[in-house]
């Protein structure tokens, strides 16, 4: 945003990392008609702009899409390739339907009546969520075209549209479940976000065998398998839109947040207990079936030396360590 700023591209406005609410597309409104969303070329880039387009969408406002060459940004290009190149791509942006289109005719059955189905099937999803009938049925004529359909077969795989959008309700903004993390998780998923060593230090660790399957993880699981770096504003870009909107808030709110003292003291606690559960979910699996009527003799030997094994290894994990250095 700054840097086209600089370069002369004033009526430019970003969202700053978080999920694309319908508070900002309804202020959007009160100044223009019409928004030209210019992400990343990614797929990052791309699920980005779908998901912020229901918003506008219910806003009513006509949606353009300028694509970025891969590999660019807007602030990357500018310095680049010159304001004058960024300035011909955002005048030249397609209508979001067609640009849509236009992504979906590059697969390679686009052309096949299966290939057609499945595109005026995935562009029906879209066009649900325009509310204005005028502009509605705009759009159902200019895609029924574009697919080579009637308007009556493109009609038919609409969605019920929604209903007119009410007086927008200012303090609706965090109607989204908020995630809650449990305060161990909530303290690595910090680390990982704003500590390099230490999210070097717990990638090298066996991470998906001890934290994936904690019911509580999931999020923090989506953290360290991203292309991640801390500080790093594009790889924040990236991870930001592979989550879900409540997702997207809670890590904002943690990239936001204080970054934890002594991240790999911390880091090195939190393990230990995670290491803790994972053998206590695998003992009581092997207690479960100690416990089947079905089980043989041999077996039952088998596990006792297998729990009392784990139950050892648990209990070396209690004693305390020395801080890491």
């Amino acid at each position: 945003l700054i840097t086209a700023f600089e370069a002369g591209v004033q009526n430019v406005v970003a969202p700053q990392g978080t999920a694309f609410t319908q508070k900002q597309a309804h202020k959007l409104k009160q100044y223009v008609e019409e928004v030209v969303l210019c992400f990343d070329s990614d797929a990052a880039g791309q699920k980005a702009a779908e998901r912020s387009l229901p918003h506008l969408l219910h806003e009513n406002l006509v949606v353009r899409v300028a694509s970025m060459p891969p590999g660019e940004d807007p602030d990357s290009m500018i310095r680049t390739k010159g304001a004058e190149e960024f300035i011909r791509r955002i005048s030249g942006a397609k209508d979001f339907f067609d640009f849509q289109i236009d992504r979906l005719a590059t697969q390679p059955d686009f052309d096949t009546p299966r290939g057609k189905l499945q595109a005026a099937r995935r562009m029906a999803e879209w066009i649900s969520l325009i509310t204005d009938a005028v502009l509605r049925e705009a759009v159902l004529h200019k895609v029924s075209q574009r697919l080579e359909l009637s308007t009556q077969e493109l009609v038919k795989l609409l969605k019920a549209p929604k209903a007119a959008a009410a007086p927008f309700d200012h303090e609706d903004e965090h109607s989204l479940e908020p995630i809650q993390l449990p305060p161990l998780i909530r303290l690595l998923a910090l680390v990982a976000l704003h500590d390099p060593p230490t999210r070097a230090w717990l990638l090298a660790e066996p991470w998906q065998r001890v934290i994936a399957p904690d019911p509580d993880s999931a999020l923090l699981v989506k953290i360290l398998a991203s292309r991640f770096t801390p500080g790093d504003t594009a790889s924040t870009t990236a991870l930001l839109a592979t989550l879900d909107a409540a997702e997207e808030a809670c890590v904002s709110g943690l990239l936001e947040a204080k970054p934890p003292e002594h991240a790999m003291t911390i880091a090195h606690d939190c393990w230990r207990d995670l290491e803790r559960r994972a053998l206590q979910r695998h003992l009581d699996a092997l207690q479960a079936r100690l416990r089947a009527a079905d089980i043989s003799i041999e077996e039952v030997a088998r596990l006792q030396k297998e729990i009392l094994d784990l139950q050892k290894r648990r209990s070396d994990i209690a004693r305390p360590l020395s801080p890491p250095l």
